[in-house]
C-alpha cells in the first residue's frame, strides 16, 4: 500500500516471487505499508462461516486455527504511519525493493 501526502491510497497485490507492480502512485514521498495474510487464516474463516450458514444459534465446536508454520508479518508494516517504510516516486517508471528486516 503506498499513501501519499494527502492520503490517497493506492494497493498492489504481492506475487509468489515478492514482486508488484502498482498503478497510478502519486507523485513524491508516499508512506508504504505491507500486509499479508496467512491462507491458514481465510480457510478458517471459511470453515466458521459454513458451520454458521443459515442458522442464528451460536456455533459450537469451533474449528481450531492452526497457527503453527503459520507465516506472518510484524504488525508495525500493516500501517503506514508506523511501518518506518516510506518510498519517493518519481515521474515514469520506478523500482522499490521493500526491505522488511
Amino acid at each position: 500500500m503506498f499513501v501519499d501526502s494527502a492520503g490517497a491510497i493506492v494497493q498492489a497485490s504481492i506475487d509468489t516471487e515478492g514482486k508488484f507492480a502498482a498503478q497510478k502512485v502519486v507523485v513524491g514521498n508516499n508512506k508504504v505499508a505491507v500486509s499479508y495474510v496467512d491462507d491458514k487464516i481465510n480457510q478458517y474463516a471459511k470453515e466458521i462461516a459454513a458451520k454458521g450458514k443459515g442458522s442464528l444459534k451460536p456455533i459450537t465446536n469451533m474449528p481450531k486455527l492452526d497457527t503453527e508454520n503459520m507465516l506472518t508479518l510484524p504488525a508495525k508494516y500493516s500501517m503506514p504511519d508506523q511501518s518506518g517504510l516510506f518510498f519517493d516516486v518519481k515521474s515514469g517508471e520506478n523500482s522499490y525493493n521493500i526491505d522488511l528486516k
